[in-house]
């Protein structure tokens, strides 16, 4: 639909200019906004889901025409050496939007590193202020952005509150966190699409 042309399927780590850094790889449709799929993980699913604190890097999402939006759930799983990331974006809607409330998401593994990030996209001001305290810098590193998607599909298409799980071809399959020295993560563009029943 017209909204759907709206969304920018990447995520930038620049609030003002849109630069793609991870991929929107979930959409969660019908009773599905940010809050509401956070809740649902951390409450309904056995593997404690919670919000992040230290090492977590912000992310903006552009949509419909705004400046660089601000995740409204950032939520983890597993440990700080090795943990599923995701970040959900809840997208601007009327009451008649027939998608209903939803939302985006970007969801990745990643694991620990020890020594200083080489580029500022790793971590937000934040973080390095957390990462002074520590007797050696860390950042985390993105592992893979499949694995991690096909874990949170399979958690929703077994819940008695999804309508439908399908995987969708979005305009995002480029190879995603590229540097002078790093040649990136690619991402294949198929993204997981999770109607929730209203």
């Amino acid at each position: 639909g017209e909204r759907m042309t709206q969304v920018r399927w990447a995520l930038s780590a620049d609030p003002g200019e849109f630069v793609p850094w991870d991929p929107v790889n979930l959409v969660f449709l019908g009773e599905a906004s940010a809050s509401v799929v956070g809740q649902r993980l951390k409450d309904d699913f056995g593997l404690r889901w919670r919000n992040t604190g230290l090492l977590s890097g912000r992310l903006f999402a552009f949509m419909a025409g705004l400046p660089g939006v601000e995740q409204d759930e950032d939520l983890a799983f597993g440990s700080v050496e090795l943990r599923y990331h995701l970040r959900l974006y809840s997208v601007p809607f009327s009451a008649s939007d027939p998608l209903g409330s939803w939302c985006i998401g970007g969801v990745h593994l990643e694991h620990l590193r020890v020594g200083w990030a080489q580029s500022p996209w790793h971590v937000s001001r934040r973080s390095l202020r957390e990462l002074a305290k520590l007797a050696c810098p860390a950042f985390h590193e993105v592992s893979t952005w499949k694995e991690p998607q096909l874990v949170v599909e399979a958690l929703f298409a077994g819940h008695s509150l999804t309508r439908s799980v399908a995987r969708h071809p979005l305009p995002n399959a480029i190879a995603y966190q590229q540097t002078d020295t790093e040649p990136g993560i690619a991402f294949d563009g198929l993204a997981t699409f999770v109607e929730l029943r209203r």
